[in-house]
């Protein structure tokens, strides 16, 4: 009579023989090519890029005092500077715009480092796309989509250059009584020099919010004019008392 406890214990051996050979048949290529990261086409498309995000900006600067802060770091070929806006209000955010994609490598490199007003910058490589989509509803798609929002954009302030074409000559005023009316404020304002143009017929527009105070974008003639309306009216009672109003450019 054959025991079992032999064969069986043969048939194991022959087994695991036979898997060991096939695993050592198994060929192992020595280099591997690993595949591309999702995000190469992005990084590419951003170290092409010729423009700069900006953030930790003073409230108070302008365009000019980007250019004069550009030109001390012996950065070169900066071709624009905005400055980013929401309700009006700088955001402490900007964009500067190189003629060629390595000066806009090296100026991020130089601006990490810098500070501007005692406020340390941060920069990164961004793309076009971002700052046109800046301060845009996220379902704005296509020329009739960013249309809308741009005309949108007038009336809300957010963006680059707050969506206003006339950059330096616009001024914002907010605090003033609700029962202020633009044509009432047209006429105070009058002396200031108004813009009246065939495509905008009424420089003082009224900014619906839902305040008990009042707020106004003034278009003016002139940057002179507009800075003297600033320092003529910012932090005063001219509208009557309890009513401290703000003014600033838009640039």
């Amino acid at each position: 009579m054959i025991s079992r406890l032999p064969l069986a214990a043969s048939v194991r051996r022959r087994a695991l023989a036979t898997v060991s050979t096939s695993v050592a048949s198994i060929s192992v290529p020595e280099h591997t090519t690993a595949l591309p990261s999702p995000k190469t086409a992005q990084d590419e498309e951003e170290l092409q890029s010729s423009w700069v995000r900006l953030s930790g900006l003073p409230r108070a600067v302008a365009p000019a005092d980007l250019y004069r802060h550009a030109a001390s770091l012996g950065l070169v070929d900066l071709q624009n500077a905005h400055l980013d806006y929401k309700n009006f209000i700088p955001t402490g955010r900007g964009w500067l715009r190189f003629g060629k994609a390595e000066h806009a490598a090296r100026a991020v490199k130089m601006l990490q480092s810098s500070r501007l007003a005692a406020h340390p910058l941060r920069a990164r490589i961004t793309k076009e796309i971002d700052i046109i989509r800046a301060g845009q509803p996220f379902r704005a798609r296509g020329e009739k989509g960013r249309a809308e929002a741009t005309e949108r954009g007038l009336l809300t302030g957010n963006g680059p250059d707050a969506r206003v074409k006339e950059r330096g000559t616009c001024v914002y005023l907010w605090g003033l009584p609700g029962t202020t009316y633009s044509h009432d404020l047209a006429r105070v304002l009058e002396p200031y020099g108004l813009r009246v143009t065939a495509e905008d017929e009424y420089p003082v527009r009224q900014i619906h919010r839902k305040t008990p105070t009042a707020r106004f974008l003034v278009r003016l003639n002139t940057t002179s004019g507009a800075h003297r309306l600033v320092r003529d009216f910012h932090m005063t009672e001219r509208f009557g008392p309890g009513y401290t109003v703000r003014a600033q450019v838009i640039y």
